[in-house]
C-alpha cells in the first residue's frame, strides 16, 4: 500500500526534530558563544538578578559573557530564557509552589523558570550545580571549574519542589548579609527569620508584665494559687483583647511580614501555666495545656486571616489536644527538646515521637524546631552528622511542612560549615546522596589530601559514638562520653589523624587553617577529660600537673591560630576558660 505522502512528510519532520532534540549543544565553544541570555520585556528584579547571577558565573567558568536580551525568539533561537516566557506548558508550571524549578531544553532554547517567591533564582543555582559543575560550600568557598567549551547534554528536564515549604537553619554561614544572602539563595534556604515580624515567646511582647501586672494580676497565671507574671491567663477576656489590640498594632506598623508569634514565654523550666479553674478546665478536657492555649491562639488568628499566627509546642505545651484542631492560619512549632543528639529520632519511642507523630495527624502547618548543637560547648566534637538524613526524612514523613534546625549561630562551632551545608541540602531534597555530599564538600574545603585523614576522623568518630553509650544534650556536662567515643584512648587517635592532616597540607593554606580549627576541638575534649580527672582527685604529683598544663597551652596557641573566640553560645570567649583552667591548676595542691 502506498503510504500517504503527507504522513511521510510528517514522520521525516518528527524524526529530524527528535534526532535534533537528542543531540548535545555547546553554549560556549572556545571562549565564544552565539548564545544569549533572555529575560522578559518587563522582568522583575528577580529575573533581572537571575540572569545576571547566570552571565556572571558563565564568564567565571569559560570567560565568556553572554549578551541580557529583553526579545525572545523562536524555539530553534540559541537563548537561555530565565523567567516567564510562552514556551513552557502549563503542565510545566503545574504545583511549582513558592520555590519550586523548572529547567527545560526546548530544542535550542534552555529554559529556566520557577515559582513566585524565589524559584527562579533557584533555578538558575540548580543549572549551575547540576549541569555546569559549579557547587557552593560556604559564602566564601565555591567551586565554578574552568573550562573554555561548555556542552550542555541532549536531554534537559528538571522539575522539583523543597521537600519542605520553609527550610531555615542557624550557622554564621547563613546568617544575614552579604555574602550570607547569596550563599541562602545557592543552598535554597530561606533567609534567617525570614518572613518573621514577630519571633517565638511573644506574650511578654504582646502582655508586657512590667505594663500590666501591678493593676491587673488577674491578667497573669495563676500558679500554686498565686498570680504570676510568668505567662498570661489565655481564659481571661481582657487578656485576649489587649493581645490582639496589641497585635494589630504591630501588625499596622510593619505590614509585609507573614508569620506573627503568639507563644509562650520562655522560662527555666518551660512547664509553669495558668491553673486558673477556666484553664484547667480546657486543658483537663484536652488532656493537654494546648486545651487553653490553642483555643487562644485559634481566637487571636481568627481576627487575623491574612497571616500565620505561630505558636509553640515547647516544654508544658508540647503534647498536642485529643481533638482541638488549629485554625488554617495557625502554624503550631514543635520543639525537639530533652532528645539525645546522637541517637536517631525515628529509632526511638518515647513522648516526643508520639506526640509528634499526633501533631503531625492534627495540622498540616506543622513547623519543627530541631537541634543539632551543644549549646554550651560548641566546639566538642558532635558525631551527629550520620542522622541528620534519618532524622529530616523522619520529619517529612510526619507532615513537617516548615523545617528549622538550629545549629552553633553566630558561634563558630565543631564543623559548623559541613553541617550547614549538608542540612541545607537534605531540607532542600531529603533523599540527597548524602554521603557523596560529605566527600565532595571535604575534598573541596580540606584538599584532597587532607581530606583523607579528615574523613578518617570522622567516620572514627561516629563509630565510636555508635558502638558506645553515649548521650549528647544541648546542655550540660561530656561525663558520660568520657567511657566511650571520648575517651582518652580515641581521643589519641582523632589527634594522630589532624596531626597527619596537617602534615599532608601546607600549615599556612587555606586547606591547613579549616583541619586546625577542628583539631582545636579534639584537644578541647581533652582538656575537658583533663579537668575531670584531676577534680577527682586531692592533689596532683608534679610530672601530671606539668603535663595539663602544657596540653593547656598547646590548645590555646593553636585556637588562637584558628581565629576562635568563643566555646558556647553567647558564653564563655576562649581567653576567660583558659584562664579560668590555668587558675584552677595553678592553685591545685601537689602531693
Amino acid at each position: 500500500m502506498r503510504k500517504n505522502p503527507l504522513i511521510l512528510c510528517l514522520s521525516v519532520i518528527a524524526c529530524i526534530c527528535t534526532a535534533s532534540a537528542q543531540q548535545t549543544i555547546n553554549i560556549v565553544t572556545g571562549g565564544k558563544s552565539n548564545y544569549r541570555i533572555v529575560i522578559p520585556a518587563n522582568a522583575n528584579s528577580l529575573e533581572v538578578r537571575s540572569a545576571n547571577v547566570l552571565q556572571q558565573y558563565l564568564h567565571k567558568i569559560s570567560n565568556c559573557t553572554l549578551p541580557i536580551s529583553a526579545i525572545e525568539g523562536a524555539a530553534n533561537t540559541n537563548q537561555i530564557v530565565i523567567g516567564k516566557t510562552n514556551k513552557v506548558s502549563p503542565s510545566d508550571l503545574k504545583n511549582l509552589g513558592d520555590d519550586g524549578i523548572l529547567i527545560k531544553r526546548i530544542d535550542n532554547t534552555i529554559v529556566l523558570t520557577g515559582g513566585k517567591r524565589i524559584g527562579v533564582l533557584y533555578s538558575v543555582f540548580t543549572f549551575l550545580e547540576d549541569y555546569l559543575g559549579c557547587q557552593a560550600y560556604t559564602p566564601e568557598v565555591i567551586e565554578v571549574p574552568k573550562k573554555s567549551t561548555i556542552t550542555l547534554p541532549a536531554v534537559i528536564y528538571k522539575k522539583q519542589n523543597p521537600a519542605f515549604s520553609y527550610r531555615m537553619t542557624f550557622f554564621p554561614n547563613l546568617l544575614l548579609g552579604t555574602p550570607s544572602y547569596e550563599f541562602s539563595d545557592w543552598r535554597k534556604m530561606n533567609y534567617f527569620k525570614e518572613g518573621w515580624g514577630l519571633w517565638v515567646h511573644s506574650f511578654e511582647t504582646l502582655l508586657p508584665k512590667a505594663q500590666y501586672f501591678a493593676a491587673h494580676p488577674e491578667y497573669f497565671a495563676l500558679i500554686n494559687g498565686t498570680r504570676n507574671p510568668v505567662q498570661p491567663d489565655l481564659t481571661n477576656p481582657d487578656v485576649l483583647r489587649i493581645v490582639i489590640d496589641n497585635l494589630r498594632a504591630l501588625i499596622k506598623a510593619n505590614p509585609a511580614p507573614a508569620f506573627w508569634s503568639v507563644s509562650q514565654n520562655d522560662t527555666p523550666t518551660n512547664q509553669e501555666h495558668c491553673e486558673c479553674p477556666n484553664c484547667k478546665k480546657l486543658d483537663t478536657e484536652q488532656g493537654s495545656p494546648q486545651g487553653s492555649l490553642l483555643t487562644f491562639v485559634n481566637a487571636v488568628a481568627k481576627e487575623f486571616p491574612d497571616k500565620m499566627i505561630t505558636t509553640l509546642a515547647y516544654g508544658y505545651s508540647q503534647k498536642p489536644p485529643k481533638n482541638l484542631k488549629p485554625r488554617g492560619n495557625v502554624i503550631v512549632m514543635l520543639c525537639a527538646t530533652g532528645q539525645n543528639l546522637l541517637d536517631p529520632l525515628s529509632s526511638k519511642n518515647n513522648d516526643f515521637n508520639r506526640d509528634l507523630e499526633k501533631w503531625g495527624q492534627t495540622t498540616n502547618n506543622l513547623f519543627l524546631w530541631d537541634y543539632i548543637v551543644k549549646f554550651d560547648q560548641t566546639l566538642l566534637p558532635l558525631p551527629n552528622m550520620k542522622i541528620l538524613q534519618s532524622n529530616i526524612r523522619y520529619f517529612l514523613k510526619n507532615n513537617v511542612k516548615y523545617l528549622f534546625e538550629q545549629g552553633s549561630g553566630d558561634v563558630v562551632g565543631e564543623f559548623s560549615e559541613l553541617k550547614c551545608y549538608l542540612v541545607a541540602k537534605l531540607m532542600w531534597d531529603a533523599n540527597t546522596n548524602f554521603e557523596s555530599a560529605i566527600t565532595n564538600f571535604l575534598n573541596y574545603y580540606y584538599g584532597k589530601t587532607g581530606a583523607t585523614f579528615v574523613r578518617q576522623y570522622l567516620d572514627g568518630l561516629h563509630k565510636n559514638a555508635a558502638t558506645g553509650n553515649s548521650a549528647i544534650y544541648t546542655s550540660g556536662n561530656i561525663t558520660p562520653t568520657q567511657s566511650s567515643y571520648l575517651s582518652n584512648g580515641n581521643i589519641n587517635t582523632y589527634k594522630s589523624f589532624f596531626k597527619k592532616a596537617l602534615n599532608a597540607v601546607d600549615s599556612n593554606s587555606v586547606y591547613g587553617k579549616r583541619i586546625l580549627k577542628e583539631y582545636t576541638g579534639v584537644l578541647y575534649a581533652e582538656l575537658e577529660n583533663n579537668k575531670y580527672q584531676f577534680s577527682q582527685q586531692k592533689q596532683l604529683d608534679r610530672q601530671n600537673k606539668s603535663n595539663y598544663i602544657n596540653s593547656l597551652n598547646y590548645w590555646y596557641k593553636k585556637i588562637k591560630a584558628a581565629n576562635i573566640t568563643s566555646l558556647a553560645e553567647g558564653g564563655r570567649d576562649v581567653d576567660s576558660y583558659f584562664k579560668s583552667y590555668s587558675d584552677q591548676l595553678n592553685n591545685y595542691p601537689l602531693k
